[in-house]
C-alpha cells in the first residue's frame, strides 16, 4: 500500500482539451499513471509520453467534445503495464470552482496486469453522499481491447444551488434537492477514444422544489415575455379612453397572457424525473423530463446532437414540451383557446400547448413558445 498523501502535496495540473467526458477521461488516466509510477519506478517512456503529449490546451471558450486530430491507434499493453498494487486515498477536502466542494473522499483502487477496478470512491459533494465504483479491463487479443464499466450514486444534492454558482444567469430555474444514480460504459482502442465514446444512463429524482421555465429560457425569453407584458398592462390602461369603459378582447386576453407567464415563471412541484442517456451514437437523448404539480405538468423529450469539432454547449438540440393542465390552471390556459379537452393524461389533465426548443445549449431558440401564445392572444 502507498503510504497517505501529504496535504502540501502539489497536484498535477490537468489542462483542457475535448469536453466534459474527454476532461474526466484525462483525469482518471493522469491519476493511474501518477498512481503506478509510486508502486513501480514510473510507467514506460511510451505510456509517458501518450499521457502528457495529446493535453494541448486551446484558446476557444468553449472546447469540442470531438476532435479529428486525436490518436484512434490501437494499444498493444494497457496504459498501466507493469504496475500492480493496491491504492488506499483519503483526502479531507476538496474545493471546485464552481462554489463546491468534496469532502470525506475515500478511494480504493486495485491494480492488475488486465484490469484496472476502482472498489470504491465514497465522498460528499457540497454534502451529498456520493458514491462511484468502475472496472476497466483491458484484452489485448480484442480488436478494441479496453472495456470500462461503472455505477454512481448521489443523495439529496442541491442542485438549485450548484445552477446558480455555476450558470448565474439561470439562477432562478430551480430550487430543491435530486437523488442521482446512473451507469456508463465505453469500449476503445485506447484511453482517449474510451473516454471520448463514453455511454450510460442518468436518472435525477426530486420530490419537492421549485421550477421556473421562463427562466430556463434564458435572458432572451424573458425579455420577449416582459416586453408583451408591458403591452398588456398599456392596453389596459388605454382602453377606456377609447369606446367605454370596458376592456377590450385584446386586453383581457393580454392580462390571460401575464396570469399564465407568471405560473411558468415559478411554481411549486411535488415529483421532478429526468432521464438522460447516451448511446452509441454519442447523442444526448433526453428520455424523460417531468415536473408534476398540483393543476400543471411539464413533459419535454429530445435530444442534443454530438458533433465532431463542436463543444457541447454549441451542439444543435431539439427538445419537444407539453403542458398539461387542470383545476385552476386549466380555466386560465382555457381562456386563451390552449386546452384541448378533446385529451387527458393518465392523471386525468387535459393537454396543453405543445412547443419545440431548438438551437443549441448556449442560444435556445424559443421562437415556437412565443409564436404559440402570441398567436392566442390575437
Amino acid at each position: 500500500d502507498l503510504e497517505p498523501v501529504e496535504d502540501n502535496e502539489k497536484p498535477v495540473k490537468k489542462e483542457k482539451k475535448g469536453g466534459f467526458f474527454s476532461d474526466i477521461g484525462k483525469a482518471i488516466k493522469n491519476s493511474a499513471e501518477t498512481l503506478g509510477s509510486k508502486l513501480n519506478s514510473g510507467l514506460s517512456s511510451k505510456s509517458n509520453k501518450e499521457g502528457t503529449g495529446s493535453q494541448s490546451s486551446t484558446d476557444s471558450e468553449h472546447k469540442p467534445l470531438l476532435r479529428p486530430d486525436y490518436s484512434e491507434a490501437r494499444d498493444e499493453i494497457a496504459f498501466w503495464e507493469g504496475n500492480q498494487g493496491h491504492v488506499a486515498l483519503n483526502v479531507r477536502e476538496i474545493l471546485l470552482p464552481v462554489g463546491m466542494n468534496v469532502t470525506g473522499l475515500d478511494v480504493d483502487i486495485e491494480m492488475k496486469r488486465d484490469f484496472l477496478v476502482l472498489n470504491r470512491m465514497t465522498t460528499r459533494v457540497s454534502g451529498a453522499p456520493t458514491d462511484i465504483s468502475a472496472q476497466l479491463d483491458f484484452d489485448a487479443d480484442r480488436s478494441i481491447p479496453y472495456a470500462l464499466g461503472g455505477n454512481l450514486s448521489m443523495n439529496r444534492f442541491d442542485l438549485g444551488n450548484f445552477i446558480k454558482n455555476a450558470k448565474p444567469l439561470f439562477k432562478d430555474v430551480f430550487t430543491g434537492n435530486v437523488d442521482v444514480s446512473g451507469n456508463f460504459a465505453a469500449n476503445g482502442q485506447n484511453a482517449d477514444v474510451l473516454t471520448r465514446r463514453l455511454q450510460g444512463n442518468l436518472d435525477i429524482r426530486s420530490t419537492s422544489g421549485r421550477f421556473n421555465l421562463i427562466g430556463l429560457g434564458g435572458a432572451g425569453l424573458v425579455s420577449a415575455i416582459e416586453n408583451v407584458g408591458i403591452l398588456g398592462n398599456a392596453a389596459s390602461l388605454i382602453t377606456p379612453f377609447f369606446g367605454g369603459g370596458g376592456k377590450s378582447a385584446t386586453a383581457e386576453k393580454l392580462e390571460k397572457f401575464n396570469e399564465i407567464m407568471s405560473i411558468l415563471r415559478g411554481f411549486r412541484y411535488d415529483e421532478f424525473t429526468m432521464v438522460v442517456n447516451r448511446g452509441s451514437d454519442l447523442r444526448v437523448n433526453l428520455e424523460e423530463f417531468v415536473f408534476r404539480s398540483p393543476g400543471l405538468i411539464i413533459e419535454g423529450s429530445g435530444f442534443i446532437s454530438t458533433t465532431e469539432n463542436l463543444a457541447y454547449m454549441d451542439q444543435p438540440m431539439d427538445v419537444e414540451f407539453r403542458l398539461w393542465v387542470d383545476h385552476n390552471f386549466e380555466r386560465v390556459f382555457d381562456d386563451l383557446n390552449l386546452v384541448n379537452h378533446g385529451r387527458r393524461n393518465e392523471l386525468g389533465y387535459f393537454a396543453g400547448p405543445i412547443f419545440r426548443v431548438q438551437g443549441t445549449p448556449e442560444s435556445p431558440d424559443w421562437s415556437d413558445f412565443i409564436n404559440i401564445f402570441m398567436q392566442s392572444i390575437r
